[in-house]
C-alpha cells in the first residue's frame, strides 16, 4: 500500500500535467495569470487529498474484510498480522487481550489449530462496514455487522473498531466485537439466545476483564451476580422447612460462592414464621436456626463489606468462626483477593488460620 506521502506525489503529478497543459495552451489564448495557476493549485491539493482519504477508507475496509477472511480460514498468523504491536482484541463476553501475540494465542487456542479441518465451521460474514478517517489521516475507526456461521450455531454481533496507519500501512488498533445474540441452529434464536461468552467460558484467560457486559437475563452481571444470594436462601429454606435433617441428621452442606452476610437474618425470620406455623410443619423438632447452624457451612466469596467493619465481624460470629471457609473464585475476573479478604473484620490469627485453611482440612479430612 502507498503511504500518504507517496498518495500525495501521484496525486500532485496528475497537477503538474493539468497546468502543463494550461501553460502549453495555443498562443492565441490568454496565458493564466497568478491568482488561475493559485485556484487550480488549490483546487488539485484538494482532489490529491480526496484520493488520499478514498484509499485510506478503502485500505481500512481491506483491513476489516481480510479479518473475516482469515477467521474463516482459520489463518490465525496471517490475522494477528492485522494488528498493530500493543493493539487489543475483545470479542464477545472473553474480556480484553493485550498485544499482538496474545491475539494470536486467543485464535489459535480459543478457536483452535490453525488451517480448516474436518467438522470446523466458522464462517464469518460482514456486512455496512462504515469506516472514518479522522482529520490526522493516521488514525481511524470503523462499525460494522457480522452474521457468523460457526459449529456451535448462528451468531449475529457488531463491531467498534480503531485503526492506525504505521508506515502507510492500517492496522488494527483496537478490536471490539460485541455478540447481539447467538443460538443453536436447532433451537433458533427465539428460545434459547445465549448473547454473550464470559471470560472463564474456554481458554486462554484474557489479561483484562471485560469492557462490557452482555446477557440475555439478567441483562447485566451485577443482577446475576446479587441474585446468587437470593438462590441459596431458597435452598436453605427448602432443605430447612422439608424436614431434610429431621430424615437425615448427620447431612452437612457446604453452599459455595454465595457470601453469608444473608444467613443470620433469614434464619431470624425462619425461625419468626416456624413459630406461628409449627402446626403445619409439625415433622420440624427444632428451630431453623439452629439446624442452619448445624447443618450449613459456607464460603466466604463473595465476600460482603458493610461501611462500619465491626457489622462484618457482628455476622461472623453468628454463624460461627467454624462454619466458614476461604474461597477465592480464582481466575474468575471478580474473585477475592485473599491478601485483602477478611482484613477488616476483626480477626485474630488463630481465626484466619481457621477460615484460610483449617476449616476446610478438619470437613473434609485433609492432612
Amino acid at each position: 500500500m502507498l503511504n500518504r506521502a507517496g498518495r500525495r506525489a501521484g496525486a500532485l503529478r496528475c497537477v503538474i500535467a493539468v497546468v502543463s497543459v494550461v501553460l502549453c495552451a495555443p498562443a492565441t489564448q490568454a496565458a493564466p495569470g497568478e491568482a488561475d495557476l493559485q485556484a487550480i493549485e488549490k483546487q488539485l491539493n484538494a482532489l490529491g487529498d480526496r484520493i488520499v482519504r478514498l484509499q485510506d477508507l478503502t485500505d481500512v475496509e481491506t483491513v476489516q474484510h481480510a479479518y473475516g477472511y482469515y477467521v474463516d480460514k482459520a489463518q490465525w498468523r496471517s490475522l494477528a498480522d492485522l494488528f498493530d504491536d500493543d493493539a487489543t482484541l475483545e470479542i464477545g463476553g472473553k474480556g480484553v487481550f493485550l498485544g499482538r501475540p496474545r491475539v494470536f494465542e486467543y485464535m489459535n487456542v480459543g478457536l483452535g489449530p490453525i488451517g480448516p479441518r474436518n467438522g470446523s465451521l466458522i464462517d464469518h460474514q460482514q456486512f455496512q462496514c462504515l469506516p472514518t478517517i479522522h482529520e490526522d489521516g493516521v488514525t481511524a475507526e470503523a462499525r460494522c455487522i457480522a452474521f457468523v456461521m460457526s459449529s456451535g450455531g448462528w451468531g449475529h454481533n457488531y463491531y467498534e473498531d480503531d485503526y492506525v496507519k504505521e508506515d502507510g500501512v492500517w492496522k488494527f488498533k483496537t478490536l471490539h466485537g460485541p455478540f447481539n445474540m447467538y443460538s443453536g441452529y436447532k433451537v433458533g434464536w427465539l428460545d434459547n439466545v445465549t448473547v454473550n461468552t464470559y471470560p472463564e467460558k474456554f481458554p486462554p484467560w484474557p489479561d483484562l476483564p471485560p469492557t462490557v457486559i452482555y446477557l440475555t437475563y439478567p441483562s447485566y452481571y451485577i443482577e446475576e451476580h446479587t441474585s446468587q444470594v437470593q438462590t441459596m436462601q431458597a435452598l436453605v429454606t427448602s432443605l430447612v422447612v422439608e424436614g431434610a435433617f429431621e430424615e437425615f441428621p448427620n447431612l452437612q452442606i457446604v453452599l459455595i460462592e454465595g457470601g453469608f452476610s444473608w444467613v443470620p437474618s433469614l434464619s431470624w425470620r425462619l425461625d419468626k414464621h416456624w413459630k406461628k406455623f409449627k402446626s403445619e410443619v409439625p415433622h420440624l423438632k427444632r428451630a431453623p436456626s439452629e439446624q442452619v447452624r448445624e447443618h450449613f457451612r459456607f464460603t466466604t466469596q463473595p465476600i460482603e463489606e458493610p461501611e462500619n467493619p465491626r457489622h462484618l465481624r457482628d455476622i461472623i460470629d453468628w454463624v460461627g468462626v467454624e462454619r466458614l471457609m476461604f474461597s477465592t473464585d480464582y481466575p474468575h475476573w471478580d474473585f477475592d483477593d485473599p491478601r485483602q479478604a477478611l482484613n477488616n473484620a476483626g480477626l485474630n490469627e488463630a481465626e484466619k488460620k481457621k477460615i484460610f485453611s483449617g476449616n476446610a482440612k478438619a470437613f473434609y479430612g485433609l492432612s
